[in-house]
């Protein structure tokens, strides 16, 4: 207490020193502490919603007066009055120093400055370009920098006509005759928020990006913005301001910006039931999958991994699983996969060809070309089946070949050893029997697409190109443009290119019937007069569309001698459910099925696997149903019964049912 009278007394006694050069006179050191305070000793109430407690005029914050307290002042020192009992926010008395500026006197009315501002509220820079931020509450003091116009910062203390803030990180005084109280919406004044706790996650919404800020203020410098979508982990809460981690940066950012995150929980967050530790997983339900540092969306990217790849599950976090995908270890949410189950039938292992060995591709549709020998290495193309490739090396049965510009790794399970024709010579002079070859198909040539359902539109001329749609089998169209083994067409108001090894060229001689793939001549007379409830029978493989015209997608392909039962009638075109999907056919492709169907009919013959991999076989004709086993694409079987689409088969001593999109009646 002497310590601090004293310093009043000698800043004092050398402002009359420097106002008195000429005569010396007794000074009474009383009369000047008098003479300088502008506040007398009593009762003070806190008038804003807090006030700093310091240890000294000026100096370190010890507490906060809770904003309506009083206290008693027993000795003052310029604008600061001294207390030994002060009620703190924290519940307890404190002693210390208090600015009275803050404050109001009992029987007095509260000082100007105070009235307009207050500890805790928030001020906007206005009247100027930028206002002078400076050490002290005074022109007189050092320049701290400037603060430009529209800043909002918070008041942590008041002197007359200047207010005390922070900005970048420093604290300053800036005159009140440069900002005004700021009218902006705070969500929650009473120092909390209600959106989240610590601990909480929180997503970034209601803006393409919120500021990051290195304080929980906007006088604070910007660390950098947060994105729009990014999860982050709520680890301090200071009013409506959270501090988080983002990008290896700890920061601030206002919680207006953002909403509670609620995470799709699995039944038990410890498993899954997708697959477990050490299984294979195959990339499915999107294009690509976010590759992640952690098990969680607010854990930064290492880039994506493309549908069709294959992993090993190396742990499970709750609905994520960690994998190494080229060559780095991260996580990605199995809700984008399947698990991986490798075909059960031993295939015959084929004699390792030497390299330069001609191969053929077996595939009913094409073989993943790959970056590695292995099912695990990402997939840049596929190889058509019929195909013909030198093996450039071979590995633990995979072969590195070369396609379309591209070398990479096939499975050595979809090829053949290829041995050129040659055509024999005749021991007469004559011409040798050239083998057929495919008819060459050249821009202007009209096409007829042959691939078992569809094939695929895209961007450019080679399998990296994006797909921007499907051409169905036995679609007609004409080639613009021919670059390799690709044609550039046009379908459905899109211009793309497709593999030529899925068409045929169109001859004079060849009928179109762009709706029905293989239409036999029927047994008996076509009838078009059909109502609701009547049982008919398709003559050939006929589209299955979404409406009553060919200009409707087709959905499927009903295989033909199904029998279906017509549930509407529009014009020629009937409504039908096949394999699990309702939709429309063009009724010239059916007739009445006359066979009693109290009466057990039984069917038989063979048909081979049309599937690019394998077919599911199930224990009952639908797609709800178990699946019991896995037939290869290309297997020959007998079928013993045939429902709604859908073959009885017995493989590998199982005996279950097939989709008839899958098989090819022999």
């Amino acid at each position: 207490m002497k310590h601090n009278t004293n310093r009043s007394m000698k800043r004092a006694l050398g402002t009359a020193l420097a106002a008195c050069c000429m005569a010396v006179t007794a000074i009474d050191p009383a009369a000047l502490l008098t003479a300088e305070a502008a506040y007398s000793t009593g009762t003070y109430t806190v008038s804003g919603q807090s006030a700093n407690i310091r240890q000294t005029p000026g100096e370190e914050v010890v507490g906060y007066a809770s904003g309506g307290a009083s206290f008693n002042v027993t000795a003052i020192d310029g604008s600061w009055g001294y207390s030994s009992s002060i009620p703190a926010t924290s519940g307890k008395n404190l002693t210390g120093w208090v600015y009275l500026g803050n404050c109001t006197m009992a029987g007095t009315a509260p000082a100007p400055a105070a009235a307009s501002y207050s500890v805790g509220s928030k001020v906007e820079v206005t009247n100027t370009d930028k206002v002078n931020f400076r050490t002290g509450a005074g022109t007189n003091h050092l320049l701290i920098g400037t603060i430009p116009q529209g800043t909002v910062l918070e008041v942590s203390e008041v002197s007359g006509g200047w207010i005390r803030v922070a900005y970048n990180g420093q604290n300053g005084w800036i005159s009140t005759d440069y900002c005004k109280n700021y009218s902006g919406t705070v969500s929650d004044t009473t120092g909390s928020n209600k959106v989240a706790a610590v601990g909480d996650k929180v997503e970034i919404t209601n803006t393409d990006a919120v500021n990051f800020r290195s304080g929980a203020g906007t006088g604070y410098s910007k660390l950098g913005t947060i994105p729009r979508g990014t999860v982050l982990k709520v680890e301090e809460v200071s009013g409506s301001w959270f501090r988080v981690t983002y990008n290896g940066k700890n920061g601030w950012f206002s919680s207006g910006y953002c909403k509670k995150y609620v995470e799709n929980i699995v039944e038990n967050p410890t498993t899954n039931k997708v697959a477990s530790v050490g299984d294979k997983v195959e990339i499915a339900n999107a294009d690509a999958v976010n590759f992640r540092t952690g098990a969680g969306t607010s854990y930064a990217k290492l880039g994506t991994i493309p549908r069709g790849t294959v992993v090993t599950v190396e742990e499970i976090s709750g609905n994520w699983f960690r994998v190494n995908y080229n060559g780095k270890d991260g996580w990605f949410s199995s809700g984008y996969c399947k698990k991986y189950v490798e075909s059960n039938v031993e295939p015959s292992t084929p004699s390792t060809p030497a390299d330069g060995t001609k191969i053929k591709v077996t595939a009913a549709v094409a073989v993943y070309l790959r970056t590695g020998a292995g099912a695990s290495y990402n997939l840049i193309g596929s190889v058509p089946g019929g195909a013909i490739l030198t093996v450039i090396e071979s590995k633990d049965g995979w072969y590195r070949v070369n396609y379309d510009g591209k070398t990479g790794w096939i499975t050595s399970r979809y090829t053949e050893k290829y041995t050129e024709t040659t055509p024999s010579t005749p021991s007469t002079p004559s011409t040798p029997v050239t083998p057929s070859q495919p008819t060459a198909i050249a821009a202007g040539d009209t096409v007829k697409i042959t691939a078992a359902v569809a094939v695929n539109l895209r961007t450019g001329a080679s399998t990296s190109f994006q797909s921007i749609g499907t051409i169905p089998r036995d679609a007609v169209v004409t080639v613009k443009e021919v670059s390799g083994g690709w044609c550039r067409t046009e379908y459905k108001g899109k211009s793309g290119w497709f593999v030529s090894q899925y068409c045929v060229k169109q001859t004079q001689n060849t009928p179109v019937v762009p709706d029905v793939p293989a239409v036999d001549e029927p047994e008996q007379e076509v009838s078009t007069s059909y109502k609701a409830g009547d049982s008919v029978k398709t003559i050939c493989k006929v589209y299955l569309r979404s409406g009553t015209s060919k200009d409707f997608e087709a959905i499927d392909v009903i295989a033909k001698a199904a029998v279906l039962k017509v549930e509407e009638v529009s014009g020629e075109w009937i409504r039908v459910s096949w394999n699990g999907k309702t939709g429309w056919m063009c009724s010239l492709y059916c007739v009445k099925n006359t066979v009693d169907q109290s009466e057990t009919v039984t069917v038989s013959g063979k048909l081979t696997v049309n599937a690019a991999v394998s077919v599911n076989l199930r224990k009952e004709p639908n797609t709800s149903c178990a699946v019991i086993g896995y037939i290869k694409g290309g297997t020959v079987l007998e079928y013993t019964d045939k429902s709604n689409g859908w073959y009885k088969v017995i493989y590998n001593g199982k005996t279950g049912w097939i989709s008839g999109t899958y098989a090819k009646l022999i």
